[in-house]
């Protein structure tokens, strides 16, 4: 299922102008966070085989089916508008740390060996 057919995707849509104290183009934002994720998320299964793929075909697209499947649209429709762009951008972004270079994955595995 594509993100775009999504109850969450939609609803975030919809009620993306009622968040009063966020960026004009709020779901413009999320797009452009969606992009750059989707970039980043190419390095999590070469830095990371052993994990199953992260990337939004096979992961973070199919989130937000599954949380249409457990949360749905009857508890999208009691959050606020503050709160389901939080959820949808949380859903979408939770595993961007993963999203590390070849070189800052040594760096950070230097700085947990002690005495390095």
């Amino acid at each position: 299922m594509s993100i775009e057919n999504t109850s969450l995707y939609q609803e975030m849509r919809r009620r993306a102008p009622d968040v009063a104290a966020g960026p004009r183009g709020l779901t413009d934002e999320f797009e452009r966070l969606r992009a750059l994720i989707q970039e980043h998320s190419k390095l999590i299964v070469l830095l990371f085989p052993e994990y199953t793929p992260h990337d939004h075909t096979r992961h973070l697209d199919n989130l937000f089916a599954l949380a249409d499947r457990v949360l749905g649209a009857p508890l999208y429709s009691r959050l606020s508008p503050v709160e389901l762009a939080l959820l949808a951008f949380g859903i979408y972004a939770h595993d961007w740390g993963m999203a590390v270079s070849q070189e800052e994955k040594r760096s950070l595995l230097a700085a947990a060996v002690p005495g390095s």
